[in-house]
Parts: structure tokens; C-alpha cells; sequence
């Protein structure tokens, strides 16, 4: 039988020397893929959703400070006459819950 095959010009395994084998697809290897993937994105979610949370908080910050920078005296006493109107307005209606 081997000298068929050696006969024949062909390689050890039945294959032509130089010819590449065919890989037939798996599922066992997308699995394999999939479950990495999966394992991959859950190792990565705490750092990933910190970073966009970091991004998030200081356009905030900038945004409240761009605010407060543009608020003026006049303005403040406004609001805390509004506040104190509120106030006592909920003092003579308290909320019954």
C-alpha cells in the first residue's frame, strides 16, 4: 500500500505534496469563539462603562461651572426669593404623604 501511495506522488497522509488541507467548519470552534467573545466583553464592561461615566461626568462639571461662571448677584437673589416663596407655600400646604 505504501508504494501506491509513493507511486502515485503523494504525500504520508494520502495528500499531494505541498496541497493544503481543507478545514471544514466547526461548530465546537464557534462556540468556542462565541463563549471567548462573551468572556471578553464581561471582562471588559467595568472599564469601559468607568471610561465613558468619566467622560460623561466631567462635560457635566464643565457644563455646571460654565453656569455658575455666568450667574450673576441678581440672578442668585432671584432664585433664593423663588426658594423662599416655595417654602412658605409648602408651609401652608404641607403634602399629606
Amino acid at each position: 500500500m505504501e508504494e501506491f501511495r509513493k507511486d502515485q506522488g503523494e504525500g504520508e497522509a494520502g495528500r499531494k505534496p505541498g496541497s493544503r488541507r481543507k478545514r471544514r467548519f466547526r461548530w465546537i470552534d464557534l462556540g468556542i469563539a462565541l463563549v471567548f467573545l462573551i468572556g471578553l466583553c464581561i471582562m471588559l464592561y467595568p472599564m469601559v462603562s468607568d471610561y465613558i461615566n468619566r467622560i460623561q461626568v466631567a462635560k457635566a462639571l464643565s457644563d455646571y461651572e460654565k453656569t455658575i461662571k455666568e450667574i450673576t448677584p441678581e440672578d442668585y437673589s432671584a432664585f433664593f426669593e423663588k426658594a423662599r416663596e416655595y417654602n412658605r407655600r409648602l408651609k401652608k400646604n404641607p403634602n399629606p404623604f
